[in-house]
């Protein structure tokens, strides 16, 4: 089966670096996405927005809880896991999660023709699993 998700927008909230158990560092955020529906699908005027759990693991969650902000552009590719753990009040928690493989930031920049582009930074991401 294949199991492989690439999105792009902001990231709308972005937690402290943790531990598991185990003592592997990551660090969950939040990627909001704007969609743009038919009149005949709108409850409103305007846009919609979709907003996507995500997790990056290991160094690579070091290096982004130091560069990653509230409205960064970012491009994601990875994998949709089903996450487990118990909240505050010991109750289990269910959560579809896109586990990152790659993770690059995604910058708007003017163009020599005074149009707009994007300029890619990666965060050297290697392949998690």
């Amino acid at each position: 089966m294949l199991n492989s998700v690439t999105i792009m927008g902001r990231v709308a909230s972005i937690m402290a670096l943790k531990r598991t158990e185990y003592g592997l560092p990551y660090l969950p955020f939040r990627i909001a996405m704007k969609q743009y529906k038919p009149d005949y699908v709108k409850l409103s005027k305007g846009s919609f927005r979709t907003v996507v759990n995500v997790c990056v693991f290991d160094e690579v969650a070091i290096r982004c809880s130091k560069v990653l902000k509230k409205g960064t552009v970012v491009a994601v590719e990875g994998y949709l896991d089903n996450m487990h753990w118990y909240n505050k009040d010991n109750i289990l928690v269910d959560e579809l999660t896109v586990c990152v493989k790659n993770i690059q930031i995604v910058e708007s920049v003017k163009m020599a023709d005074g149009s707009l582009g994007v300029k890619f930074g990666a965060i050297e991401v290697v392949a998690q699993q």
